[in-house]
């Protein structure tokens, strides 16, 4: 948008002011944010590099200046690595490097449920899925496998139907006790943590 007119034309930056702002507006006018929200706007980031891209290569003629091959490495590798640094220092998970998965609440729950009973299957229930299909390689068999951020009464319907007719042999809830008085076929079998938050896993009674 700093660019001249010449390279950029008025429309053109009215274009891409109008789109940003729109996707911004789709993306966060649900009234709902998280981290990983704003990563559909990181393409617009790159245009930033343009009119530096273009001040670096006026001033380099104006000098008469050529960079030698040995220093286009060393800024390559100089850049890759500032990117590495800046995506170790800003990620929100850098904390868990190196850390025994076999910690995690995931791979905890995914012991139980193999251990009790071959292939197992299960139910997300109330949240957004937090991983416990994949640590336990197991492939949903509820149409509504997890709730997602759109307020569709139908999803948890669903879910609720699937455990009032006992359709999945486990279940996992997240910062609530299942109502095992509506319920009635689950029972409490492992409780964890994982952040914040608390989970718990619930067996189909035989």
């Amino acid at each position: 948008l700093l660019c001249k007119k010449k390279h950029i034309s008025a429309g053109v930056k009215a274009g891409l002011i109008l789109s940003f702002a729109l996707l911004a507006a789709g993306v966060y006018g649900g009234g709902r944010s998280y981290g990983y929200y704003s990563l559909i706007l990181s393409p617009f980031a790159v245009l930033a590099l343009l009119p530096i891209s273009r001040l670096g290569a006026k001033h380099m003629q104006k000098e008469r200046h050529r960079l030698s091959r040995h220093a286009k490495i060393l800024i390559t590798i100089a850049g890759f690595a500032l990117c590495v640094l800046y995506a170790y220092c800003y990620s929100n998970d850098n904390n868990q490097l190196g850390e025994d998965k076999s910690q995690l609440v995931q791979y905890n729950f995914s012991k139980i449920m193999h251990s009790q009973k071959e292939n197992p299957t299960l139910l997300n229930y109330g949240f957004l899925d937090g991983g416990f299909y994949t640590a336990a390689d197991i492939v949903p068999t509820c149409k509504y496998f997890c709730i997602l951020n759109i307020p569709l009464k139908e999803m948890q319907d669903v879910q609720d139907e699937c455990l009032s007719s006992g359709a999945v042999d486990f279940v996992v809830t997240r910062d609530m006790e299942l109502d095992t008085q509506r319920f009635n076929k689950y029972s409490l079998a492992a409780t964890g943590s994982f952040y914040s938050s608390s989970y718990y896993l619930y067996y189909r009674m035989s």
